[in-house]
């Protein structure tokens, strides 16, 4: 991905957490959520955000840590693949939902991540979207 689409997300995701709030970013694939958690760790890391990584592969004991440090908020920036709308992730308050390659995730699967983003907000709003893609649609 350009490095332009990564400062805009990072961009984005600073007003976010600048508010007090959360920010989830999704990738289709392991690799492609750690290329970005990489990214993230050297452009936010040094202003002090703290940063997680979530998918469906992280150990028992690592991932019940990472899931209550997300529900308290200890967590600003969650990156990670479809594991971040499982059923037991639970948010604090997301205010920025981030979909990279979007067309790789169906409707369903969008709609799940704004759902988690809605039920973490105390006015019940639906968290902004930013959607990226490389492919031309």
């Amino acid at each position: 991905m350009a490095a332009a689409t990564h400062l805009i997300a990072a961009l984005a995701a600073l007003q976010a957490i600048e508010s007090g709030r959360q920010v989830a970013f999704m990738a289709p694939t392991e690799l492609l959520a750690r290329q970005h958690a990489d990214t993230a760790a050297r452009l936010l890391e040094p202003a002090g955000i703290r940063i997680a990584f979530l998918t469906g592969n992280l150990k028992a004991s690592g991932r019940t840590k990472l899931l209550e440090e997300l529900a308290a908020g200890g967590i600003e920036v969650v990156i990670g693949t479809h594991a971040l709308f499982s059923k037991n992730v639970r948010y604090h308050n997301v205010r920025l939902v981030v979909i990279d390659e979007q067309q790789r995730f169906g409707v369903l699967q969008r709609a799940a991540i704004l759902d988690k983003g809605r039920e973490s907000d105390p006015d019940d709003r639906p968290p902004n979207l930013l959607m990226m893609s490389a492919t031309p649609i």
